[in-house]
């Protein structure tokens, strides 16, 4: 494990979901984060979330709700979906799937520069008024 990941303050976290955890919240494009600044910019700044715990939370997110980025699919006995080999963040059903959606992802595939998500799993705010 290299010496950032052992200082990290989630370190527990990362161990319990493994390195594939690790280095998708390391390939979250900065536009990402930036959707929470903006929304919660009304927010006291003691009540916000630190950007650690926003990245924490967008990979949670697509962990816990898997979706083919291509079909949009999700799994079931006959559909297992595999995450995209570089940034761990997209997943895809198959090679066809990935093959089809590799042109938009390669946008976005560990680069911090990327554009925002607009795929199934775009980043949706409800806010109320």
């Amino acid at each position: 494990m290299a010496n950032s990941e052992q200082d990290h303050p989630f370190n527990s976290y990362f161990h319990l979901c493994g390195r594939e955890f690790w280095t998708a919240i390391q390939n979250i494009p900065d536009v990402d984060i930036q959707c929470f600044d903006k929304i919660f910019e009304k927010v006291p700044e003691s009540e916000r979330m630190s950007e650690e715990q926003i990245k924490i939370q967008l990979i949670v997110n697509r962990y816990t709700n898997p979706i083919c980025d291509s079909c949009w699919k999700k799994p079931s006995s006959k559909v297992k979906l595999y995450r995209c080999p570089e940034c761990q963040i997209a997943m895809y059903c198959g090679d066809a799937c990935l093959k089809a959606a590799r042109p938009a992802h390669i946008r976005r595939c560990c680069r911090k520069d990327g554009p925002l998500d607009d795929g199934p799993q775009k980043i949706v705010f409800i806010i109320p008024k």
